[in-house]
């Protein structure tokens, strides 16, 4: 009895090797028009559009046979095209090919670093992307100007910061013009922001449709090695989060400044001042080229200043609590 997905994925693994329609027609005994058709499935959906089944973790070899290395090279180029809706936010990194790889049935699976060095030698690399730590009691921001007003609204909190001080999580601020500090966001921002906004839109609606096609290929088809080589969506499923009580209520537009901490990260400058919120703050010459730590706390309104763990400085600091 004939296995129909073990032949689509035989079909698929062919002609990634480079062998002609003709030649699978003849060796899986199957039509033209079934070929082509197949092959169409495998372009728009990859190994899914096969229907994919579960299998256990195959040995891998030290060799790399080379219809494994020339099928890991049409997958990248065929991720890398994003000619598809399906493959146009796809990653294309070892661990998609890896899958990709496994859903179609290959063996033996190549290792992730097996997989670079296939890439590297054919310069097809691209610069991993990394996740962000996770901080449960922490929320990293930047110091865009969005999260506090300059000038007569300077020491004043936004929604947004009170909203995290509420829930009791300490607001972080990364060091001033420092982006690498948000790598991980920086580096989703390079990415989705060339793919999505370099594509012409008509309507409002396109845009809508085009965004959940970005959010599902994000959520559902990146594949992480962190997460053990799983999506998001999957990954969160099996993860518990800490919930509001079903009690809790706020009004998002008249928010009171919890008691909590605020924490910035600075550079001091030659000239010895550094900003808080809006403010300059003067911090001294002989901290100057060094990188210090400022807290704020809510609910005694004080400042304080650490360098290396040791407190050099503390003063009250009013905020605008209205």
């Amino acid at each position: 009895m004939r296995n129909e997905l073990s032949d689509r994925q035989h079909a698929i693994c062919m002609c990634l090797a480079g062998e002609t329609v003709a030649t699978i027609c003849r060796v899986l005994q199957r039509s033209e028009a079934w070929v082509r058709k197949w092959g169409h499935r495998y372009l728009n959906a990859g190994g899914e559009g096969l229907y994919d089944l579960s299998r256990a973790h195959h040995a891998v070899v030290d060799r790399t046979s080379p219809h494994i290395e020339r099928a890991v090279l049409s997958i990248r180029r065929r991720l890398a095209a994003q000619a598809t809706p399906q493959t146009r936010y796809a990653f294309m990194g070892a661990a998609t090919i890896r899958e990709e790889l496994r859903s179609l049935g290959f063996t033996p699976i190549p290792s992730l670093r097996t997989i670079e060095r296939i890439l590297q030698r054919h310069n097809l690399t691209s610069p991993r992307l990394r996740l962000a730590r996770c901080l449960p009691r922490m929320v990293q921001f930047d110091n865009g100007r969005q999260f506090y007003g300059p000038g007569r609204y300077a020491r004043s909190l936004n929604r947004v910061i009170r909203l995290v001080l509420r829930l009791a999580v300490e607001p972080v601020f990364i060091p001033e013009a420092s982006p690498q500090r948000n790598g991980s966001v920086e580096n989703f921002n390079g990415w989705f922001q060339p793919l999505l906004l370099q594509r012409p839109f008509a309507r409002a609606g396109d845009v809508r449709r085009e965004l959940r096609r970005l959010l599902w290929s994000v959520n559902d088809q990146h594949v992480h090695q962190s997460l053990g080589f799983r999506t998001p969506t999957p990954y969160r499923r099996r993860k518990r989060i800490q919930k509001l009580p079903a009690r809790f209520a706020l009004d998002l537009q008249n928010i009171p400044v919890a008691a909590g901490k605020l924490t910035f990260i600075r550079w001091v400058p030659a000239h010895g001042y550094v900003d808080v919120l809006g403010e300059s703050l003067k911090v001294g010459r002989r901290l100057r080229f060094h990188y210090i730590k400022i807290t704020i706390e809510t609910h005694t309104q004080r400042l304080k200043v650490y360098h290396n763990g040791r407190l050099m400085k503390h003063c009250v600091f009013k905020l605008r609590i209205s």
